[in-house]
């Protein structure tokens, strides 16, 4: 640990719900599953959901996380939200919904897809989701303040943004992710698990919907960036195929990271419910901008400091800058 600090009356035993910041954490339990051989990355829907049908039957667990399957709302009622549901009965009414683009032609941000996908994990488990999150990275990462209750205790948690934790819990996550998947000593997930989430799964697909788009005034690359597993590639380089800068934002502000770079992980968790709209009329968190205003300080201490250069996999053990 080389920085930890709450301000005002926040602690660092604080619980709040982080919106898609979940995504990230989501991410971890379906590769969990991957390494288990419970589900494979390009199962498609068909196998699992029979309501999934025409082009959504070949919809793949890949393309359900990468934002890649082309499902947008196609009725005025939100299935993710509902807690009198079950996840089986959301995912039946989100089989309804309209594709706005055909599966694996374009990236188009929306949670629905998630959700498709932990029903498929509850389905070949015998679990439910808020269980299977709990033995493959909850218990293992002594995540003890963490879960998908966020919006209430439900059979139908939100896979896509309904976590609730404190900082201490999503820096042991981040810092396993650092580690190639181990954690004090014991394996959660595999490296090969860890690589695959952290490398570009969404292609060069031209983007419809991009929930970075308002942040162009901190850098214009944002809004471009492809999709991991549950995380966004911020400095993705389409020549190398590699990535060093990783995130998964939430809609109250929460800004979890890894910096391969510079071997760190770390995480900013406000609870900030406050929306703001910019010039061209587009909603946006204050709390994310200040996230990379800091983010550019912290580089320039780490960097002042000669951190070790650790590549896109560290050899090193990985520091936390909660």
């Amino acid at each position: 640990m080389i920085h930890r600090k709450a301000y005002g009356t926040f602690t660092p035993e604080k619980v709040v719900p982080i919106a898609s910041a979940s995504k990230w954490i989501s991410g971890g339990v379906i590769m969990a599953l991957v390494d288990e051989w419970k589900i494979g990355l390009d199962d498609k829907a068909s196998k699992y959901l029979p309501k999934f049908k025409g082009e959504k039957a070949d919809i793949t667990i890949r393309q359900m996380f990468s934002h890649t399957h082309g499902l947008a709302r196609g009725d005025a009622r939100n299935y993710l939200h509902d807690p009198t549901l079950t996840m089986d009965e959301a995912v039946r009414g989100i089989a309804k919904y309209d594709l706005i683009a055909d599966p694996g032609t374009a990236l188009y941000y929306a949670g629905v897809g998630m959700q498709a996908a932990g029903r498929i994990c509850e389905i070949e488990t015998g679990k439910p989701w808020a269980e299977i999150f709990r033995e493959t990275i909850g218990d293992p990462l002594e995540m003890d303040s963490t879960d998908y209750f966020a919006l209430g205790p439900t059979k139908n948690p939100d896979v896509a943004g309904a976590v609730r934790t404190c900082v201490d819990d999503y820096g042991k996550y981040l810092t396993m992710l650092l580690n190639r998947g181990v954690y004090k000593g014991k394996r959660v997930l595999s490296e090969k698990a860890v690589a695959t989430m952290l490398s570009n799964q969404s292609g060069c697909l031209p983007i419809l919907k991009h929930p970075y788009d308002a942040l162009d005034i901190v850098d214009p690359a944002l809004a471009k960036a492809p999709y991991g597993i549950g995380c966004w590639l911020d400095d993705f380089d389409p020549k190398t195929g590699k990535t060093t800068q990783i995130t998964s934002g939430g809609g109250f502000g929460c800004m979890p990271f890894l910096d391969l770079k510079r071997n760190v992980a770390g995480v900013l968790l406000p609870y900030n419910r406050t929306w703001k709209r910019d010039a061209k009329g587009r909603r946006y968190n204050d709390a994310s901008r200040a996230f990379y205003e800091a983010k550019a300080i912290i580089n320039e201490i780490l960097d002042a400091g000669a951190q070790p250069q650790a590549g896109v996999f560290p050899e090193t053990p990985a520091a936390a800058v909660h």
